[in-house]
């Protein structure tokens, strides 16, 4: 059985637009890489169990460090 944690999805670095519990690592990227797809104008990343899993910047460093 996969490890599963905690999942969130930032907007600009400080906008949470998805979260989850007990979110297995795969799946937080999965849905990630989806919103990010689906929102091709905005820069977004997301973390799980606090590390960062998937980043996309449509202006570099619009994430913050």
């Amino acid at each position: 059985m996969p490890s599963l944690g905690q999942f969130k999805g930032y907007i600009r670095a400080s906008h949470t637009f998805l979260s989850g519990e007990q979110v297995s690592c795969h799946d937080a990227q999965y849905l990630c890489r989806v919103n990010a797809d689906a929102n091709p104008s905005l820069s977004i990343y997301c973390t799980w169990k606090g590390t960062e899993v998937y980043r996309r910047e449509t202006v570099p460093g619009i994430c913050g460090p």
